[in-house]
């Protein structure tokens, strides 16, 4: 099995966060994947009622959403310097977004990305 980062998400331990990743279900095969609803989460072996009622509003499922964090600066150099080190000094204008996207397919293997939401970042 693949290592399964680390989780913080209430009541799910590594164990059960690996057996979420690969769709355990409760007899120990993994045929649970592709997930079709929230509730095929419940027959994950290790998911119990409770972890269940407290994680299940904060899980999605849909993997064409995608939250995307861009940051770009603008450096302050001298003609065919490249930077060694970004310090405060050399940095004369930065900007940071944060987008929510949508991945869809398109005819010829094209893929069709739609902007869904957009925050501010601090």
């Amino acid at each position: 099995m693949e290592k399964v980062p680390e989780v913080s998400l209430p009541g799910i331990n590594s164990a059960l966060a690996g057996n979420i990743y690969e769709g355990v279900d409760r007899d120990g095969k993994k045929n649970l994947k592709p997930y079709e609803n929230p509730g095929d989460l419940f027959k994950v072996k290790g998911m119990s009622p409770d972890i269940f009622e407290r994680c299940v509003n904060i899980l999605c499922l849909d993997s064409s959403a995608f939250t995307v964090e861009v940051e770009a600066e603008i450096l302050k150099l001298k003609s065919n310097e490249k930077p060694a080190k970004v310090d405060a000094k050399s940095i004369l204008a930065s900007r940071k977004k944060r987008f929510v996207i949508e991945v869809g397919r398109k005819s010829g293997g094209y893929l069709d990305i739609k902007e869904i939401e957009r925050y501010p970042v601090r």
